[in-house]
């Protein structure tokens, strides 16, 4: 079953992305006001006061005792999106390790550095959004690994058949250490859980099959061989990645069996369609 979810991203982001490069490429004297909000550890000495963004550019002003890292747009409701230095983005992760800042902040820093690397206008590159990613590998939000998950196929497609892709997988398995504890690898129990926890197992458990985790693979080929006889018994959102990775398997006992299993189930479009 084609996850919907993905594609929506995948839409919003190319149209933000394109929107972007437009109002790279043209000049408008248009400014407006953006309400500018922060996010600062609760250890600081001095209050950062909201304030409204009406030049080009505004210059805050921090006395010594501030401490980083100072974070804007608080939980991602204003309409713009946010950069930062190297060193505020080391001080960021260090941040999210340490659960300082909440799951809204983390997914809208990702958010913006993702849609601002996709249009080349993120200076620190790539190698920064790996490093948040990393920093938040123990989320169990489903928006987070979706966005996650789209990134790294992203990056792996661009570097495919190249000796740098190789270099991706053991970043993932690493990766996924965390979550697949904390979400777990089977989907017995997704009748009970919220949908959230099943979602978000799915889209780690996609990353595994991409970065060919040996857990993950180990896990979904004993469920597609468990079931051989009833494919339908199988969590759907579980059922197309061990089909995929039955076909990676690529024998032919395999291969003739989807190639039956696609012929006769002609009115079952979701088991088709994976």
């Amino acid at each position: 079953m084609p996850n919907i979810k993905k594609l929506q991203k995948s839409f919003y982001l190319n149209q933000l992305s394109n929107s972007l490069k437009e109002q790279n490429s043209q000049t408008s004297p248009t400014l407006w006001q953006i309400p500018i909000d922060f996010v600062s550890p609760p250890s600081t000495n001095s209050l950062i006061h909201p304030l409204i963004l009406k030049k080009e550019s505004h210059f805050l002003q921090l006395d010594s005792s501030q401490n980083l890292p100072l974070k804007l747009n608080k939980n991602g409701t204003g309409f713009y999106l946010t950069s930062y230095s190297l060193e505020f983005l080391a001080q960021i992760s260090l941040a999210i390790q340490n659960n300082i800042l909440s799951e809204l902040d983390t997914l809208n820093l990702l958010s913006d550095f993702i849609s601002l690397n996709k249009a080349g206008q993120f200076e620190p590159g790539a190698s920064a959004i790996l490093d948040l990613i990393y920093s938040a590998k123990n989320s169990r939000n489903s928006h987070f690994w979706g966005l996650s998950g789209g990134f790294l196929a992203n990056i792996n497609h661009h570097l495919r058949q190249s000796k740098q892709q190789k270099l991706l997988e053991p970043y993932g398995r690493s990766l996924l250490i965390a979550p697949k504890d904390n979400l777990g690898l089977s989907f017995e129990s997704s009748e009970i859980e919220a949908d959230n926890t099943t979602s978000a197992r799915f889209e780690v458990l996609s990353i595994g099959v991409m970065v060919q985790d040996p857990q993950t693979h180990a896990i979904l080929l004993k469920t597609y061989d468990q079931n051989l006889d009833d494919f339908t018994r199988i969590h759907p959102e579980e059922r197309i990645l061990a089909l995929y990775c039955a076909a990676k398997r690529g024998n032919k006992t395999d291969y003739e069996l989807m190639q039956s299993l696609y012929r006769s189930n002609s009115e079952d479009i979701s088991l088709r369609e994976d």
